[in-house]
């Protein structure tokens, strides 16, 4: 690039820069002016209007519009009466008060538009508005102002003068009139509502009674109160959908000339009394009674006509706000059979066929009173309340039919009173006999004279026989306070002695005892709980007259001592106060215990009641007692074996240090883990019974011709023989250990366990 050249587009850069620096400040000098020309906005109305109160709406194509101002609110008078949406009135009154002008003409003025532009020879909208002092303005709405969007031509009262005001007033006020409407058409304070009447496919009616609600017809009853809340909810602020037409002569074209549904709203103002001068009394004032009646017709898609009775105009619900007005009657009524607090419930009355009883909660707990006397079972007292607040019907029997004119009322199979708080009547039910179908369970609530349908598991926790609630802790002792135990069985008495950790079985021979079987029998027996208290005094029927095993616990106790006669006083000092020394007694609990088919049941000897228990204390009563390790050797010690096998030719092994032999062949490769399992297996050993502590000869038990012999010698030469025989009729084996004379049971598959080949001993 040349000289020349350089210079020529430095030249060129200078001159555009130059002439857009002068485009940007003829723009800058542009908006200055444009700003300084646009004229200062000011109010249209001087002074300001007060609060205003109406506003006056006329349209040439349209009745005209009055809306007023009442109380708090706003409402509709012409052309007809409806409420209107509060804010948005509000919001209107607001603006036409605080309309600014930012043009004016004057009559005459060269610049003024011609009334073609401003529209103000016929204008759109005529508004008058009303303050709160009583004064009017007159303001007529011309055209919007062209090439804006938000200002209109307007003339104010007399005033000749044509002004721009900076709000689009036909926009504002030349809305449909459902715009205005407020959508909530029914507006009734809850707490005034004293009286529901729903006609229609059913027919009921509600009556406040103080703070609590009545169903009075067609039945007289208790309702559900959240079904009753959400029932006044929806009637006291009813809202609508749509407004369909504000004065239809032909209500028949929308099913509102015969309606389905016609509910009557009846409410009552209690004006507060005038407070009484010291020698007037207080001025009387009437209640103010109001009643709303909203009829609901057809329905259309989703939608269903409606139409209050006093007023003209007809709207729509939606499907949702029809079933809260239309609540069916059973789901209205309180399923509850008696309105019951538990944690209010102080006493129970029962009867069930010739038993009273009269339960009484002292001190959080119940004791029972009447044919039965006796501490009762708090929880199983606390579940029956429970099943009596819970219960609830799935029908009523409010017209009893031909077909059911027994319903077992005047024998009832259980009749329960129960006495709350703060109640002055207590609540009484009955309950009958079963439906036809035996499904469902007839329930009578006396105080009311309902009778209620229960499905048969909630009637039938209802059922309770007063000794059922009987108190199910039958003994209880601190464990390792046990000092011996007396287990009498098929006419024989075992008796087992605690020496120091561990007991042992004293008669009929002296010998350890079972370490497991007696710690399941006083776990069993040192907090024993009956399942319920099935009968008093009935050891026939419950099989105690010959109980299947009756169980002794000594328990070290301490009782007070016998005290000497504290010091004589001085005239001047009071006698010496003694303390108390107790010293070392014995308490025996006695139990008979019963397995009968259908459970097992005892009695303390020294009692009346009859408790069914849990059938596993039967089952370790009944379990073997004597020690069931029957071999018992140090296994380190082990130094040969003999080991049993199918052929009947047992195997020997010897050891030497960590090494095992097999005697028959020495170069056999032995497995010492596998001699280590199957002496384990031996050692393991337990009876599963004796069938003879002090067997006088083997050859009762088939024992004097073994089918095998399992053995151990161990390193002092002391020798462990099991001798087993062939099987019983019960499948078990019989057994024994050489030396000893106690003949014991042990389990099949325990014996095939002992018998191994060569084979597993090789680890093949």
């Amino acid at each position: 690039m040349n000289t020349r050249t350089t210079i020529i587009l430095l030249v060129l850069a200078i001159a555009l820069g130059a002439s857009m620096l002068f485009l940007f400040n003829q723009e800058q000098k542009a908006a200055q002016n444009s700003v300084a020309a646009e004229p200062k906005a000011k109010d249209l109305f001087e002074p300001k209007p007060a609060a205003i109160v109406q506003i006056r709406v006329e349209q040439p194509d349209r009745p005209a519009r009055l809306f007023q101002q009442q109380g708090d609110d706003w409402v509709l008078t012409e052309p007809l009466k409806a409420r209107v949406q509060k804010t948005t009135l509000q919001e209107d009154a607001r603006a036409l008060g605080e309309l600014l002008y930012v043009q004016k003409y004057e009559a005459g003025a060269a610049d003024r538009p011609s009334e073609a532009l401003t529209g103000l020879a016929q204008p759109n909208l005529v508004l008058t508005i009303k303050d709160q002092a009583g004064a009017t303005h007159t303001l007529k709405a011309g055209n919007v102002r062209p090439m804006t969007e938000d200002e209109t031509y307007v003339a104010r009262d007399n005033d000749t003068a044509v002004y721009v005001v900076k709000q689009n007033l036909l926009a504002k006020f030349a809305r449909p009139l459902n715009d205005y409407r407020e959508r909530r058409v029914v507006a009734l304070p809850l707490p005034d509502i004293t009286r529901v009447r729903l006609a229609g496919a059913q027919n009921y009616e509600l009556v406040k009674a103080g703070e609590d609600w009545l169903l009075e017809q067609p039945v007289r009853s208790l309702p559900d109160r959240s079904k009753v809340d959400s029932l006044l909810q929806a009637a006291a602020n009813l809202t609508t959908e749509n407004f369909v037409a504000d004065d239809d002569k032909n209500l028949r074209i929308y099913g509102l000339a015969d309606p389905q549904l016609t509910l009557t709203v009846v409410t009552e103002k209690k004006p507060v009394s005038t407070q009484p001068s010291t020698s007037q009394p207080a001025a009387t004032q009437p209640v103010q009674t109001r009643t709303t009646t909203i009829l609901v017709g057809g329905k259309a898609g989703t939608q269903y006509f409606a139409k209050l009775a006093d007023e003209p105009s007809i709207f729509q619900i939606s499907d949702t706000v029809f079933k809260s007005l239309n609540v069916p009657l059973l789901d209205l009524r309180d399923k509850a059979i008696a309105r019951v607090d538990p944690a209010k419930v102080k006493a129970l009355d029962i009867t069930v066929g010739s038993q009273s009883v009269m339960l009484a909660r002292q001190n959080g707990r119940w004791q029972m009173a009447g044919d039965i006397v006796g501490p009762a079972e708090t929880s199983s007292v606390d579940e029956l309340v429970k099943a009596f607040a819970n219960a609830r019907a799935t029908a009523f029997e409010d017209q009893p039919r031909p077909e059911l004119t027994q319903y077992g009322f005047e024998s009832p199979r259980v009749r329960i009173r129960v006495i709350s708080e703060g109640k002055v009547a207590p609540a009484e039910i009955l309950v009958g006999s079963n439906t036809p179908s035996g499904e469902m369970v007839f329930v009578r609530n006396v105080s009311q004279g309902e009778i209620a349908v229960l499905k048969k598991p909630d009637a039938e926790a209802l059922i309770v026989e007063p000794t059922a609630l009987l108190e199910r802790s039958i003994f209880s002792f601190p464990r390792d306070d046990a000092a011996t135990i007396e287990i009498t069985r098929d006419g024989q008495t075992t008796t087992l002695a605690r020496q120091g950790p561990d007991w042992r079985m004293t008669t009929p021979v002296a010998s350890p005892a079972d370490h497991d079987a007696v710690t399941a029998i006083l776990a069993d027996l040192s907090s024993l709980r009956a399942r319920k208290v099935v009968a008093i005094s009935q050891d026939e029927k419950f099989g105690l007259t010959q109980p299947t095993a009756t169980v002794k616990v000594h328990v070290k106790d301490l009782v007070p001592a016998t005290q000497p006669a504290a010091t004589q006083p001085s005239d001047t000092q009071p006698a010496a106060t003694q303390p108390v020394r107790l010293e070392p007694a014995e308490k025996v609990y006695t139990l008979l215990v019963s397995r009968q088919p259908g459970g097992t049941y005892a009695r303390l000897a020294d009692g009346t009641w009859v408790y069914e228990i849990d059938p596993v204390v039967n089952t370790h009563l009944t379990a073997e007692l004597h020690d069931r390790a029957v071999m018992k050797f140090d296994l380190e010690q082990v130094a040969s074996v003999k080991v049993p096998t199918e052929s009947g030719e047992p195997l020997e092994f010897v050891k030497k240090g960590d090494t095992w032999t097999y005697l028959a062949d020495p170069f056999v490769q032995i497995d010492p883990a596998k001699l280590k399992e199957w002496i384990g297996l031996l050692h393991s050993t337990r009876a599963d019974r004796y069938v003879a502590l002090n067997m006088h000869e083997a050859a009762g038990f088939g024992l004097d011709k073994p089918l095998y012999e399992a053995q151990i010698t161990l390193a002092s030469g002391k020798a462990a023989k099991l001798v087993v025989a062939k099987p019983t009729d019960t499948g078990k084996y019989i057994a024994t250990v050489a030396g000893t004379t106690a003949a014991f049971e042990i389990a099949p598959g325990y014996v095939k366990q002992l018998q191994k080949p060569l084979s597993f001993f090789k680890g093949q």
